[in-house]
């Protein structure tokens, strides 16, 4: 999990470092390593659960910063695609018509390919009280 995480922020910051910057990319609740009751959620306790806040803040949602975080997931970990309960993007349906939008435009810029914008657009689910932050849940290889 904490790999994925640190590739996404690689590849996240790697994409605006000669664009702009001050687009933040960072993490909130990380379930616990070997999962566990985590504070505040009823998910987060089997170790493959991750909050990521949305880049701009509350109310100021960038779509092109937030895009990238999900296509930085995409490529991190090339083979996720939805799997109901168990590999998905929780968010607030309100915004992912826009996220459909920068993903197919991070597609035709090359950074992600056509086949990672339709999985990462495919995995977003709605889920109530998701208007500040993604909720991600992957699928980790059995070791």
């Amino acid at each position: 999990m904490i790999k994925i995480i640190v590739s996404m922020g690689e590849k996240y910051a790697a994409y605006f470092a000669e664009i702009r910057s001050g687009a933040k990319f960072g993490v909130w609740d990380i379930s616990k390593y070997g999962g566990g009751r985590l504070g505040g959620h009823l998910s987060h306790q089997r170790g493959v659960d991750f909050d990521l806040p949305f880049i701009g803040g509350r109310g100021n949602f960038d779509v092109q910063a937030n895009s990238m975080a999900i296509a930085a997931l995409m490529l991190s970990k090339p083979d996720f695609h939805h799997v109901p309960g168990q590999e998905m993007i929780l968010v607030d349906y309100s915004l992912h018509d826009a996220l459909g939008k920068g993903l197919r435009r991070l597609a035709s810029e090359g950074v992600i390919s056509e086949d990672q914008a339709r999985r990462a657009v495919g995995a977003l689910i709605h889920w109530p009280k998701h208007n500040d932050h993604f909720h991600i849940r992957i699928q980790l290889a059995k070791s």
